[in-house]
């Protein structure tokens, strides 16, 4: 039986999950390169760090290759002006990033690729999440600061704006990837419209950050009670989506300068850093909040079980003594 974290099964398709990894985190690390502050590197989000963690916790440590040359593909594809050795250093780093924080749970309890209990869902916050955040960030900063001559003066900047960008990925898409990917109830036709008028809501909120500064009336706490009914009706599933749609719109909103956060900016202080801090707090408490209900959803489900067995043997109890 294959587990998250099973390095050393032998699984069929062992390629074609290899390749699929591969191209995933292509394509998103393609992504993140895009709005990159230094040429091939140091994006504002980093969603690839989410696909990694992902697909190595289904998938296996063993499927590590996919992260190495995904990132290599990312930086050829994008243009990146870094020398190739710079570019080879960045995704090592990315690599360790994801597979010594994952080799180090492995010994600690580990974590289940449903993320279903608090507690391997806060490994995979402080181990896989700010764990390798700080191992990309500072092989990351040291490899720039070599190839790039990056002044002292940015150095602090750089090392913070990793961490968030890969702590903000990883918090992002892995659980959204792990909880889609994995098996769940299925949802009536009532279910179903309820879950469309929650992400309907969700995005009508989140459009309030396409609003100029000067109009920007929503501010960050008032997306809150709708992040927490999608957490609440519809458990890890529903939270992560919700959260992913607020990110991507504060994002996309803040970097072309509209919406709250353009708004509390500081010319000291820049507006990403408080797009970074939101997503990451934002996606700590809705996610926690989602684990919670479905743990509680759960433990109902189990005391009613067994409320109606108890109740079956009662029953049964006269029909014996017959």
């Amino acid at each position: 039986m294959q587990t998250g974290l099973g390095g050393h099964l032998k699984a069929p398709g062992c390629t074609g999950r290899l390749l699929g990894l591969t191209l995933a985190y292509t394509a998103l690390a393609w992504l993140g390169l895009q709005w990159s502050t230094i040429s091939g590197a140091a994006s504002p989000i980093w969603p690839a760090s989410g696909v990694a963690l992902a697909g190595l916790l289904l998938g296996g440590l063993r499927l590590w290759p996919a992260i190495l040359i995904g990132r290599l593909a990312a930086g050829w594809l994008a243009g990146s002006a870094q020398p190739f050795w710079a570019e080879l250093g960045l995704a090592i780093a990315n690599t360790l990033a994801v597979v010594l924080p994952l080799l180090f749970v492995r010994r600690r309890g580990g974590i289940g690729p449903s993320l279903s209990e608090l507690p391997q869902l806060l490994r995979y916050f402080a181990l896989g999440g700010l764990g390798g955040a700080f191992i990309a960030a500072t092989l990351g900063t040291a490899i720039l600061e070599l190839s790039s001559g990056l002044p002292w003066s940015r150095l602090a900047g750089t090392y913070t704006n990793w961490i968030f960008a890969y702590f903000g990925g990883a918090v992002l898409i892995g659980p959204l990837l792990l909880a889609w990917l994995g098996p769940a109830p299925r949802l009536t036709a009532g279910g179903w419209l309820h879950f469309t008028a929650v992400l309907l809501v969700t995005a009508a909120f989140s459009g309030m950050f396409l609003l100029p500064p000067d109009q920007a009336y929503l501010r960050t706490w008032h997306i809150f009670p709708v992040l927490v009914w999608a957490a609440l009706a519809f458990g890890l599933r529903g939270a992560t989506l919700a959260v992913l749609i607020v990110a991507t719109m504060a994002v996309w909103a803040t970097d072309r300068g509209l919406g709250p956060m353009t708004a509390m900016a500081l010319a000291s202080y820049p507006q990403i850093s408080l797009v970074q801090q939101f997503i990451a707090i934002t996606a700590l408490t809705i996610l926690i909040l989602a684990v919670v209900a479905d743990e509680r959803r759960a433990k109902n489900m189990l005391a009613e079980q067994g409320l109606l067995l108890r109740r079956a043997e009662e029953d049964a109890r006269p029909g014996r003594r017959a």
